[in-house]
């Protein structure tokens, strides 16, 4: 059991984590890498970004 992911994993955990799905083990492993992962940190800091914007903009969706 590794604590290094790669940037694959490390998005796929950056975006678990925005709903607040990533286990208390895979947030470790993603800061571990963007600790390190300059790409990552900077995609990571979008996707909180537009995740703000979405929850100030108070979107909606149709029922189904």
């Amino acid at each position: 059991m590794s604590i290094f992911v790669t940037c694959e994993e490390a998005n796929h955990t950056c975006d678990k984590n925005q709903y607040k799905e990533a286990s208390f083990w895979e947030l470790i492993k993603l800061n571990v890498h963007l600790a390190y992962c300059r790409v990552c940190r900077e995609y990571t800091r979008k996707n909180l970004r537009l995740t703000k914007l979405f929850q100030k903009a108070k979107v909606q969706t149709m029922p189904k």
